[in-house]
């Protein structure tokens, strides 16, 4: 506890626990990040970010109130400077839209809203949700992003969540002025999120024969139902 809190203005451990020099995006959008594992008796979310020194775009946010687990993962166009910070730009258009109370739909419309306003031209992708801690309901809505996918009974369900995505965020004139759709998905109690996810990112780091090609985000929600 004592070495984590003191990361934030000690560069002396940072030193020591760092085994390359980190990309100048890398170093900014990481203090933006929450940490990579949190939750509560029903809930764990757990996400991973890889290659560690060389994201450029790519970020996940999650949050807790008592009612509803708050998960989003982010995606920026290109793998620059301007990338980090349509991320960083969008990260906190989302944290600030969750803070006063919105729902999904407005949230989404807030980081929408974001990169067009502050940084015009740039785009990010990403899939928002809001997970029912009492229910296990899922309202998820994908912005140009891959599928997400669920997991349940040791099984992997690929098309459970298949829906057409909806346009990038960042580009509200492709929208026509319509809002986003909402999908809701039900989940089920399963899968230790924590060691499914460690184990999933080694087989694919110890399965390339050479770097990765891109930067890669991991996010994964375990929901156990509150006893009766």
């Amino acid at each position: 506890m004592m070495i984590t809190s003191s990361r934030a203005y000690e560069d002396s451990f940072v030193r020591r626990t760092r085994r390359h020099r980190m990309r100048l995006p890398a170093e900014m959008l990481r203090p933006f990040l929450p940490p990579r594992t949190i939750g509560t008796a029903h809930v764990v979310s757990t996400a991973v970010l890889e290659p560690a020194y060389e994201i450029g775009g790519d970020a996940f946010d999650h949050s807790l109130t008592e009612t509803t687990l708050h998960a989003t993962v982010l995606d920026a166009m290109g793998h620059d400077l301007a990338s980090g910070l349509t991320t960083a730009v969008s990260l906190a258009a989302c944290r600030n839209a969750r803070r006063t109370g919105a729902d999904l739909p407005e949230l989404v419309q807030c980081v929408d809203g974001a990169p067009a306003q502050w940084l015009p031209g740039q785009f990010c992708t990403g899939v928002l949700a809001q997970l029912d801690l009492a229910s296990g309901v899922l309202p998820w809505t994908n912005c140009g992003h891959p599928t997400p996918l669920v997991i349940r009974d040791r099984r992997l369900l690929g098309d459970a969540m298949l829906r057409e995505p909806d346009p990038p965020m960042g580009l509200p004139s492709l929208l026509a002025g319509r809002r986003r759709p909402v999908h809701e998905t039900a989940l089920k109690p399963g899968e230790p999120a924590s060691e499914t996810l460690r184990r999933l990112i080694h087989s694919i780091l110890d399965s390339s024969t050479r770097r990765l090609r891109d930067d890669a985000t991991i996010l994964m929600v375990e929901w156990s139902p509150p006893s009766r």
